[in-house]
């Protein structure tokens, strides 16, 4: 399988997904402990872009870094219950998101979980903090 990623933002979520296909063997690691620098963030302090390990990648108003899963692109959510215990659901509002959106030139936006909360996501794919 070939992938090619053009978008560098997108390139370090889709190694972000790696990390969570990983840490969902047992990895436990997570990119916190390398991250030198918040370069943007916005003003409701939603989400911000971090550089780990000399990329960009997304992170939560904490500063860990937010994941996607391809089993929910197109928005779709499956991580409930226990799944979320490990993998955090970052929320915010339709407002928040694109007010971030906006700020960091990234496309963010939000969709419904089955709880009714908002949840955050990127390129149309839910996002996730590891806890």
């Amino acid at each position: 399988m070939r992938l090619s990623i053009k978008d560098p933002l997108t390139a370090l979520v889709a190694v972000g997904l790696a990390a969570l296909l990983l840490a969902a063997c047992g990895n436990s690691n997570d990119n916190n402990g390398t991250a030198t620098a918040a370069t943007a963030s916005t003003g409701s302090g939603v989400v911000s872009v971090k550089n780990v390990d000399g990329g960009d990648v997304l992170a939560d108003s904490q500063g860990k870094t937010l994941y996607t899963a391809d089993v929910e692109k197109g928005g779709q959510i499956m991580c409930t219950g226990a799944c979320t215990s490990i993998w955090e659901p970052a929320m915010a509002t339709a407002k928040q998101a694109k007010s971030a959106s906006s700020q960091l030139d990234v496309k963010l936006a939000t969709v419904k979980r089955p709880d009714g909360g908002q949840q955050l996501t990127f390129k149309g794919t839910p996002l996730y903090s590891f806890t």
